[in-house]
C-alpha cells in the first residue's frame, strides 16, 4: 500500500507534508504525537521509510499495543527502510498506527500488510 493510498490516514492532516521523489511520493512530518494509520484485515503489517542523518524516532503500534519503536537516523541517506512491524496476527480487522515522536523529521512510503489463505 503507498504512502498516498487513501486507506491511510494521517493526523493531524496539516502537520504531514506529502513530497515526490524518483516520481513516487512519500509522507514526512516533524510533530511529536503526529501519525500515520491504517485499518486493515489481515495477519500482519510492515511499514517502510527512509533514514537520514537529521531523521527523529517512532513508535509503531498494533491494535494499541507497541510493537516496535526505533529511530530513523543513520550516518547516509537510506530508503525503504524497515520502520518495523508485526506478524503472526490472528486473521481479522487490526488498526496500525506509526507515531511520531517528535525528535526529528520520520517519513512513511509504504506497507505491506499479511493475510491468511482461505481454506
Amino acid at each position: 500500500v503507498d504512502d498516498s493510498s487513501s486507506l491511510v490516514t494521517y493526523l493531524p492532516s496539516n502537520a504531514w507534508i506529502d513530497t515526490l521523489y524518483n516520481d513516487s511520493s512519500l509522507h514526512s512530518v516533524n510533530v511529536q504525537g503526529a501519525s500515520a494509520s491504517i485499518t486493515f484485515n489481515g495477519t500482519g503489517v510492515w511499514f517502510y521509510g527512509s533514514k537520514n542523518p537529521d531523521y527523529g524516532s517512532y513508535q509503531l503500534e498494533v491494535d494499541n499495543e507497541v510493537v516496535a519503536s526505533g529511530s530513523a537516523t543513520s550516518s547516509s541517506q537510506l530508503v525503504d527502510q524497515l520502520l518495523g512491524g508485526a506478524s503472526g496476527l490472528t486473521m481479522g480487522q487490526h488498526t496500525a498506527v506509526l507515531t511520531s515522536n517528535g525528535d526529528g523529521t520520520i517519513d512513511f512510503d509504504s506497507l505491506i500488510f499479511e493475510t491468511q489463505n482461505a481454506t
